[in-house]
């Protein structure tokens, strides 16, 4: 036999009950009421014809909604209105126009139709129609009224300066604009090869809309120039308007982009005091690398650790405009025997034309309270002429080598042990030369050590 769920009122729920208590509310007709339709439309093969939640708003301004064309007169109902219509019937929508919206005169501008899914069916321009008649579907669907008005204000985020353009290569043109109230901003895009002095004559991009796009790809054209400048103008069809240039003169070359250069391997900032001991197990370190640009370039650095974390964003990866992050050794793992552990740290510093370069180190962690400071190669707690005799009688004796860690021996952190730690300790022990310095974050490949687990 036929049958349905009904998904009606709870009487369980307190405030549903007073509903069905209150003799004026009417709320177990209604209830009544539209089980009875959904019956009788069952028997009539006319389908259950309802929309579920369908709507109009606008955004900013008003809406009213009625049955009666051309929306004047009759009961109207101001937005945001949400309701069950009936499939077929028709409502008619207005938006009020003009109005004043935050200090601004504002006006309508046009609809737009969503389907179930969120996707535009129409984008209906009904400049300056402020009516329109709508019938009901079978799902979920809403009508949005948009409002022309400021106030606008409008960024360019990039070239904002110094970057250089290479002459055929895809680059994005970002800006920001921020609209009054509505989201039917238009953007236009100049470029001046002249510093803004000519006026911004190129115009590159014509009526985009503002409240879709933040940016958008240009394959960079000549001729060439060292003072290029790009101006945003962001408006509406009220005459609200905002611009925007370009902070400072960016490069369109036709030279190629070289990736950054790489000056030092992974090394920890401070040299004195916090790196003259290896690294413990959940100790912070602040981690640099030192990197220019052939191109004159800005660069920016993509972090990433393997078992240890960023105190910035207590994650395993950032991006910084900055060449060092604060790096944070993970706990102390659960093992048998092992005298310490390697973490992985990489780093990829890359310019704003997409030229990369990594730089890959492996920080050998000790349990907490364990000490190896740099320098000291025979492991006796003290850097001095010791040190230097043990490192003598190693390099060129075939005497053992520095006590590990190895790391210890290479005073002059170039991550090897040579006659050059030698000159750096007599030169810090006779000469007052600068403290010795480990290549902690020995440069490698990412090796994955198996069968341990971390608390």
């Amino acid at each position: 036999m036929p049958s349905a769920l009904s998904e009606a009122s709870n009487l369980k729920d307190t405030t549903e009950e007073l509903l069905f208590d209150d003799p004026y509310s009417g709320h177990a007709d209604s209830e009544a009421a539209a089980l009875y339709d959904g019956w009788y439309s069952h028997a009539d093969n006319a389908g259950i014809a309802i929309v579920r939640n369908s709507y109009a708003l606008g955004t900013g301004g008003q809406v009213i909604v009625t049955d009666d064309w051309p929306c004047s007169g009759g009961d109207t109902i101001p937005s945001p209105y949400t309701t069950c219509w009936l499939m077929g019937e028709t409502h008619c929508l207005m938006a009020i126009t003009p109005q004043n919206i935050q200090g601004h005169e504002c006006t309508f501008h046009h609809w737009s139709h969503f389907d179930p899914y969120g996707s535009m069916i129409t984008e209906d321009w009904y400049d300056p129609e402020w009516a329109i008649s709508v019938t009901a579907e079978f799902d979920y669907h809403r009508y949005v009224a948009y409002f022309t008005g400021g106030p606008y204000s409008a960024q360019v985020v990039t070239p904002d300066g110094n970057q250089i353009w290479q002459a055929g290569e895809e680059r994005m043109i970002e800006w920001d604009v921020s609209p009054g109230a509505d989201s039917s901003t238009r953007v236009d895009v100049f470029l001046d090869r002249n510093g803004g002095n000519d006026g911004y004559p190129e115009r590159l991009l014509d009526s985009i809309p503002g409240a879709y796009y933040s940016g958008w790809a240009w394959t960079v054209t000549p001729p060439y120039s060292t003072h290029c400048r790009i101006k945003v103008v962001a408006y509406d069809r009220a005459g609200n308007f905002a611009e925007d240039v370009s902070n400072n003169d960016f490069i369109i070359s036709d030279s190629g982009n070289n990736p950054p250069d790489l000056l030092s391997h992974l090394q920890c900032k401070y040299p004195q005091g916090e790196c003259g001991d290896c690294v413990q197990f959940e100790e912070q370190i602040i981690v640099e690398i030192a990197a220019n640009d052939p191109d004159g370039d800005s660069i920016y650095y993509e972090w990433y650790v393997w078992l240890g974390h960023f105190a910035e964003n207590g994650q395993q990866s950032i991006t910084t405009a900055e060449n060092f992050v604060t790096y944070v050794a993970p706990p102390e793992p659960q093992k048998e025997t092992a005298p310490s552990w390697e973490d992985y740290i990489s780093v990829g510093v890359t310019d704003t034309r997409g030229g990369q370069t990594w730089a890959v180190g492996e920080p050998e962690l000790f349990d907490p309270g364990y000490t190896c400071d740099c320098g000291d190669a025979n492991d006796d707690g003290v850097v001095n002429v010791g040190d230097v005799i043990y490192l003598v009688i190693y390099l060129y004796k075939g005497g053992p080598g520095p006590v590990a860690p190895t790391e210890r021996g290479d005073a002059n952190n170039d991550c090897s042990v040579n006659v050059g730690d030698l000159v750096y300790l007599v030169t810090y022990l006779y000469h007052d030369g600068p403290f010795p310095i480990c290549c902690w974050f020995v440069p490698g490949e990412k090796s994955e050590p198996e069968g341990y687990s971390f608390r």
